[in-house]
């Protein structure tokens, strides 16, 4: 699980086409997450251009819970006249089919792909109030330590719950798993110290780590991201990758 897909969809039409005066009224775009995490991000970035672009307003609308599968399903179930998309990600389209078996929603047959916005890598985060620094020594504290581990995500079967688990299995680690409603929510208490890591995506806290407000010990993708600010580690390249990949 190196990095998540966002992408825009919208319910699947049966209809051959579009009415011809499309738009003509406001086209809402779904976010699955609590306002300040990379999806809602992403989609307030592009909201403005795609308005421009389509001369109609575009607004984005928050519908939080169960990694992002409330709000597929809230897509999947309204007309498909072209007004409502959902701003898809690996989290309910592509993990909630093995960790979710009631879905109401299928996230092949039930959606039209519009297009691919990105694909955003996790990182794994840590409290300035923790000792460590680098992947190596976190690992090293994670075996000796008799105490439970915890670290936050945006909920569970998000990317980056995954993403922990994945390096519980493949390092042997035993960490606690503690679910939020969004990433923000996890960073506050990151920030705060209540909780010492966290995985979340890149893009929302690379100002965080340039302001030495935490740290990064590792990326999930196989090489240093070109948005890797130059805080990172100097061994990043070769030695801050996840076990495992």
């Amino acid at each position: 699980m190196r990095s998540s897909l966002i992408a825009l969809v919208t319910a699947l039409s049966t209809a051959p086409a579009y009415a011809e005066d499309w738009p003509s009224n406001t086209i809402r775009i779904v976010v699955g997450f609590t306002p300040g995490g990379s999806s809602d991000l992403v989609a307030r970035l592009i909201a403005p251009l795609v308005s421009e672009d389509l001369g109609t307003e575009v607004i984005v609308e928050n519908l939080p819970g169960a990694a992002s599968t409330i709000a597929a399903a809230k897509v999947a179930e309204t007309a498909p006249d072209g007004y409502t998309f959902f701003l898809s990600n690996v989290s309910a389209n592509g993990i909630a089919p093995f960790t979710y078996p009631g879905l109401s929603y299928d996230p092949v047959a039930d959606f039209d792909d519009v297009t691919i916005l990105g694909y955003i890598p996790a990182v794994l985060l840590a409290s300035q109030s923790t000792s460590v620094g680098t992947l190596e020594e976190f690992l090293s504290e994670a075996k000796a330590g008799s105490d439970s581990i915890l670290f936050g995500s945006g909920g569970h079967g998000t990317m980056n719950h995954v993403s922990g688990e994945m390096l519980n299995m493949s390092a042997g680690l035993n960490m606690e798993h503690v679910a939020y409603k969004g990433s923000a929510e996890a960073m506050n208490d990151l920030l705060a110290g209540v909780i010492d890591y966290q995985f979340d995506a890149l893009t929302q806290n690379v100002g965080q780590i340039n302001a030495g407000a935490i740290k990064a010990l590792a990326i999930t993708t196989p090489e240093r991201s070109p948005a890797a600010p130059e805080r990172w580690p100097p061994n990043w390249k070769t030695s801050g990758t996840l076990p495992g990949g």
